[in-house]
Order: C-alpha cells, then sequence, then structure tokens
C-alpha cells in the first residue's frame, strides 16, 4: 500500500513523499521534480527518486536544506501533523527573520486548517 505522506513545492521544485506499507516493511519513498537551469528552458523538468528508512531521516535531510521554511506545504499526512507541529513550535524564534516567521505562521495554519 502506498500512502502520500508530505506534499511542498516552489516554483523550482516540487516534492512528494510517500509511506510504503509491505507486510510488516515500512519504506519511505520521495518523489520529486526540479526545473533543469541548466540547459537555457524554462520548461524541462527532471523526475527523480530517492529511498528513505524513515520520516524523520527525511524530515531532518529537510530542515537542513537553505531557506526550507519558505517551501509551499500542500499537505501533510494526519499521522505526522503531530511530529511536524511539535518541531515547528520548538523553533527558536528569535533566530527567524520576519518573512521566515510568517512562513512558520503560515506553515503551522495549513497543518492546523488541512482536512
Amino acid at each position: 500500500m502506498q500512502e502520500l505522506i508530505y506534499k511542498w513545492n516552489n516554483e523550482y521544485y516540487k516534492s512528494e513523499l510517500f509511506r510504503i506499507i509491505s507486510g510488516h516493511k515500512i519504506q519511505f519513498l520521495h518523489k520529486y521534480s526540479y526545473l533543469d537551469l541548466d540547459n537555457g528552458k524554462d520548461d524541462t523538468w527532471l523526475d527523480a527518486i530517492s529511498d528513505n528508512t524513515s520520516f524523520e531521516g527525511y524530515w531532518n535531510e529537510f530542515v537542513n536544506e537553505e531557506n526550507w521554511l519558505h517551501q509551499y506545504l500542500s499537505f501533510v499526512h494526519k499521522d505526522y501533523k503531530p511530529f511536524i507541529r511539535k518541531y515547528l513550535e520548538n523553533l527558536d524564534q528569535e533566530t527567524l527573520s520576519s518573512s521566515e516567521q510568517l512562513q512558520l505562521d503560515y506553515w503551522l495554519d495549513s497543518i492546523v486548517n488541512e482536512d
């Protein structure tokens, strides 16, 4: 069984993380597309896939990226909302710029207001 766990994007990148359950084994599959800016065209998207052993491992890689908070959150599976909410609420807000603070508010609102 494959379920969408997490989805975000920006104008150059689209990312989806899926949880795959097979028997007692759980795997996380990261599917993403990115705009190929090296080819001189504005419409060439490249697709890629990577495996992750855990959501936490994926999340740690994600939040270590520069400007991660400026990505547009599209979906968070209900099972992972508490984890992300707790992480966001524990951020040192004094270190955030005003635009990062606005984005943090957007992320928290998005998680709370999702169906």
